[in-house]
């Protein structure tokens, strides 16, 4: 008997074309990932978990950033490899009670540019209780979390979040 991520694997692996067709490139929530593009410089590197077939999330994504692609079906995958260059597909799953030691930002910041090091930066980032809630919401269970002052510059602040996937 399959569980649920097997069925999930198995039912996506089986539909990834008819899936993919599908999809448009001008869905509501290709749109909405419009919003990266007002927080993130161009060429950030960005993740894409349970990115599919690579089409049309993926494909707009790898237009603007450095993108790493993640999806536990691996037709989907082979489908994103065939559609989408430049982007390195993983297939991979977080397995239940997988452990993730996770860095983020400390506070609110929608958008500094500044200097770090010498050097020109860009920082956005959410503030400690809204990351907390959006690992928990995830389906994390966060064994301990902590702001520890950038050792490196006083003034800058990180949440790092040790988390388990649950069972």
């Amino acid at each position: 008997m399959l569980n649920s991520r097997q069925i999930v694997r198995a039912s996506y692996n089986k539909i990834a074309s008819e899936y993919e067709a599908t999809r448009k490139h001008d869905s509501e929530d290709v749109q909405l990932l419009r919003k990266l593009l007002e927080r993130l410089s161009r060429n950030s590197t960005v993740l894409d978990a349970g990115s599919g077939s690579g089409y049309p999330v993926t494909q707009f994504l790898a237009l603007h950033f450095q993108v790493t692609a993640i999806d536990f079906a691996l037709e989907q995958i082979r489908l994103a490899k065939d559609r989408v260059r430049g982007v390195e597909f993983v297939c991979a799953d977080m397995k239940p009670g997988g452990l993730a030691l996770l860095c983020t930002g400390a506070g609110d910041l929608p958008r500094d540019k500044s200097r770090y090091h010498g050097v020109p930066m860009f920082w956005s980032h959410f503030d400690r209780e809204t990351n907390l809630r959006m690992i928990r919401d995830t389906g994390l269970r966060i064994l301990w979390s902590k702001t520890i002052v950038d050792p490196t510059n006083p003034t800058s602040a990180h949440l790092f979040v040790f988390a388990q996937k649950r069972e």
